[in-house]
């Protein structure tokens, strides 16, 4: 596989990643170790805030206002004779303003919850030959972080790439996750095949999960994706000028955590929000990248339990309501000599 053939796979890779793995924030930036941009050294910064309208909490005489805030950092420690070695620190804050409880248990929703670790992800793709990607992921995912070991949230990931022709490939991977809603606690395998159309149609079809991104020309793109985390994300997006992208998107937030006075301490609390989102990308100078959302937030709903089957017990439910999201994205990259 060329390094041509394999800078064709790199949108599809982060998708991918996160329906294998979907445990704490990080997982999508495995895209730092994989080869879709082989040739550039890359530093990467990342910070959002979203701001969510007050709501009544259903079936308790109170009302609940979130606010989030992010930032994440992406570093390369090495990259050399296809080799990269990408550091990922990331920083994940949900503040309550308002006091539910936690129906089963009577315990309270936390006031502030955290997510906070780091990413190493290791990648080798040696010439034309197969290559294989491995990461890990160490955190506190929790209301007190680092105050006990049971409150870290791990993730580890590795995968092959074995290539079938021209730009496509299959993948094989395996996946564990103890802060997952979907069979977290379960090394989950995965087999998928990566098949690049020169009309701009990209796809990734396996199990257990789907992504399909499309662009009928420069200005457009349409993206799709499944997997059983549970949830999805339908994307499309309009560049009328290259500083401008219009996009439109329907997704499932999710967010675990390790509440530290929970009973059961394999249990997680969980927060799931169904959106509808409208936002522009304004890329004032090279490198640099401010994002403006406006979402509208539909079935959402906490809940304590050891997976998203248990999402009918100890369970908050909120009102639907809208909420405002601004990110800046920053990077400083240079092209590596080709090998």
């Amino acid at each position: 596989m060329s390094t041509r053939h394999l800078r064709a796979h790199g949108s599809l890779w982060p998708a991918l990643c996160l329906a294998l793995t979907a445990g704490v924030r990080g997982q999508g930036t495995l895209r730092d170790a994989l080869p879709g941009q082989p040739l550039r050294w890359r530093l990467n910064v990342e910070s959002a805030l979203r701001y969510d309208q007050e709501v009544p909490v259903a079936e308790q005489e109170v009302r609940l206002q979130t606010c989030i805030w992010e930032a994440e950092l992406g570093a390369p420690l090495y990259e050399a004779d296809g080799r990269r070695l990408v550091f990922r620190p990331y920083f994940h804050r949900r503040h309550h303003a308002g006091t539910p409880s936690l129906p089963d248990t009577g315990d309270p929703l936390p006031e502030d919850l955290y997510a906070i670790g780091a990413l190493f992800s290791y990648s080798h793709y040696p010439g034309d030959r197969t290559g294989w990607v491995t990461s890990l992921n160490v955190g506190s995912a929790s209301d007190k972080p680092f105050n006990s070991y049971a409150e870290t949230a791990i993730d580890v990931l590795g995968y092959y790439v074995r290539p079938s022709g021209g730009p496509n490939a299959w993948l094989f991977g395996v996946a564990f996750s103890n802060n997952r809603a979907f069979l977290p606690y379960v090394p989950l395998p995965g087999v998928a095949y990566m098949w690049n159309s020169p009309k701009g149609c990209r796809a990734v079809i396996g199990l257990p999960f789907a992504s399909c991104t499309y662009r009928p020309s420069a200005a457009w793109e349409w993206h799709a994706a499944a997997n059983p985390s549970p949830g999805g994300t339908a994307r499309v997006r309009y560049t009328p000028v290259r500083p401008l992208t219009l996009y439109a998107q329907l997704s499932t937030d999710r967010q675990g955590y390790f509440r530290t006075e929970r009973d059961d301490a394999r249990e997680h609390l969980f927060a799931f929000d169904h959106v509808a989102r409208l936002g522009l990308i304004v890329r004032p100078a090279r490198g640099l990248a401010l994002e403006l959302a406006c979402d509208y937030a539909v079935a959402r709903f906490y809940f304590e339990g050891r997976s998203y089957s248990d999402r009918n017990d100890n369970r908050i439910d909120l009102e639907d309501g809208l909420r405002a999201r601004a990110a800046l994205h920053w990077y400083f990259s240079r092209r590596l000599p080709e090998r």
